[in-house]
């Protein structure tokens, strides 16, 4: 069955520290999807916040989540 999540980033360093919606995902595994999208979403992240190169993608993966039906996951425990 087809199920949509979304992926968030939590920043922080906004002035209102806050969950951002980055993307949303519809299918029926969202471990492989997550997977393939991982690279694209990670880009996204850096354009929208205005994240240098310099800053490795994992630190950027730490801050991502997918929301659940149970709550929020670290991408980083899915992908």
């Amino acid at each position: 069955m087809v199920k949509l999540y979304e992926v968030v980033f939590y920043s922080g360093e906004e002035p209102f520290p806050a969950y951002y919606l980055i993307d949303n995902i519809r299918c029926e595994n969202v471990e492989d999807e997550l997977r393939n999208r991982l690279s694209l979403i990670t880009q996204r992240v850096r354009k929208m916040f205005g994240i240098e190169d310099g800053i490795p993608n994992w630190r950027i993966h730490e801050a991502l989540y997918v929301l659940q039906e149970d709550g929020l996951i670290a991408v980083k425990n899915i992908a």
